[in-house]
């Protein structure tokens, strides 16, 4: 049914596997504009009330900004028997309309109730508990977590995930 998620899904994917400066949310579901944004995702927006003060629409949000947001997957080859796991973590900073975020990969199953909870109450909590893990790794740029991916995944062009994106 309409609105049951199915862009959402999509667009979680895209989030992993091409770099945010190229994504327009929600174009799988025919959106022209930036109706939707990493912005309210992150803050997990799922619809708008209107405001009886102002008589504005205002996003309503299962997330507030001193809260993390981890996006994963888990991608099975079990021809060859071997699981990656993608990830990013964004959290807002200072009110900042922008996420910051790591991104993490792992050359096993991770999940996000066992493997990114129970770290303290800072974001670097959690990347020195990820870091204590084996066969996981983290990056700080988009370029070096999409280098190493790719080449677990055996794609050897960006190119390959641009005309992914662009098949969406």
């Amino acid at each position: 049914d309409i609105g049951a998620g199915k862009s959402t899904i999509v667009d979680g994917l895209v989030t992993l596997l091409v770099p945010h400066n190229r994504i327009v949310y929600n174009r799988a579901a025919g959106a022209e504009s930036r109706e939707r944004t990493l912005y309210s995702y992150v803050r997990g927006e799922y619809k708008s009330e209107k405001d009886d003060m102002t008589g504005s629409a205002k996003a309503v949000a299962l997330r507030d900004e001193n809260q993390y947001t981890v996006l994963l997957a888990c991608f099975t080859n079990q021809g060859y028997g071997r699981t990656v796991t993608l990830a990013q973590v964004f959290w807002l900073r200072d009110r900042q309309r922008n996420p910051e975020r790591f991104f993490v990969v792992a050359t096993r199953p991770l999940a996000i109730t066992e493997d990114f909870s129970d770290f303290g109450d800072n974001i670097n909590g959690l990347r020195k508990k990820l870091r204590q893990m084996d066969e996981v790794e983290l990056f700080s740029s988009f370029r070096e977590y999409s280098t190493r991916f790719r080449r677990l995944f055996g794609i050897a062009s960006e190119q390959a995930l641009h005309l992914f994106y662009q098949t969406v």
